[in-house]
């Protein structure tokens, strides 16, 4: 806009018409509320950011999930194992240290709280009149 154009604007008291201080303080008001449009698109509560942030938590959700669907799996196949083979009961029982009537349990040192290959379990004869 050149000096003539800005004289031709004016009125005959030196001032500018009315619609043209409007229209300046409409383009200064939408420029602001603009601004703040933008910035609440990447930083409010439905931005980009939280978006973001979002689709991560739910990326770590859907591997926690999956990795307890597989545990659910390697659980309900360790279930039916124990329901039709005895030989599992047994190895489970004697990894929990579970001995039977008339066996005697031996620990040796201090690895044996650590490596069950450590345990020795003997079998004694059974007492009559002791179970």
């Amino acid at each position: 806009m050149g000096r003539e154009d800005e004289a031709a604007e004016r009125d005959e008291t030196g001032e500018r018409p009315v619609a043209v201080r409007r229209s300046r303080w409409l383009a200064v008001v939408l420029l602001l509320f603009s601004l703040f449009g933008i910035t609440s698109l990447f930083t409010g509560p439905g931005g980009f950011v939280r978006i973001r942030n979002l689709r991560a938590e739910l990326a770590e959700v859907n591997d926690r999930n999956f990795d307890l669907v597989q545990s659910a799996h390697r659980l309900q196949s360790q279930i039916e194992r124990l329901r039709v083979d005895d030989g599992e009961i047994e190895r489970l029982a004697r990894r929990h240290r579970l001995v039977r009537d008339g066996e005697t349990l031996y620990q040796l040192g201090e690895d044996a709280r650590r490596h069950e290959r450590t345990t020795v379990v003997a079998s004694e004869p059974a007492k009559p009149g002791r179970r």
